[in-house]
């Protein structure tokens, strides 16, 4: 019986490359949705006057907001809360540099 040497023995699938490449779809997925949305809401803010679009901005800011509850996991929901607000501020303050007067 002839025995194979541990360094070229076939690697068992590994069990989490599956989720990893799904997470990366996901992330691919989250970057063109945020420059689509970023995009088309920037030309139209450029469109208003500044007043009216500090305005505008300043709502879409005050309406962030997500609950623990929204989320699958309920231990992990008030941490995936603050993550998701950061995320939404952070649109928003891309937005807000994309449509600024120096833009």
């Amino acid at each position: 019986m002839t025995t194979v040497p541990p360094s070229s023995a076939p690697r068992p699938p590994d069990p989490w490359q599956e989720l990893r490449d799904r997470y990366d779809v996901l992330l691919v997925r989250q970057v063109i949705s945020d420059t689509v949305l970023m995009t088309t809401i920037g030309t139209v803010l450029r469109r208003l006057p500044e007043a009216l679009r500090r305005e505008v901005l300043a709502e879409l800011r005050s309406r962030i907001g997500f609950s623990p509850e929204m989320f699958s996991n309920p231990a992990d929901g008030h941490a995936m809360a603050l993550v998701a607000e950061e995320a939404a501020a952070n649109l928003l303050d891309k937005i807000d540099r994309f449509t600024g007067p120096d833009a």
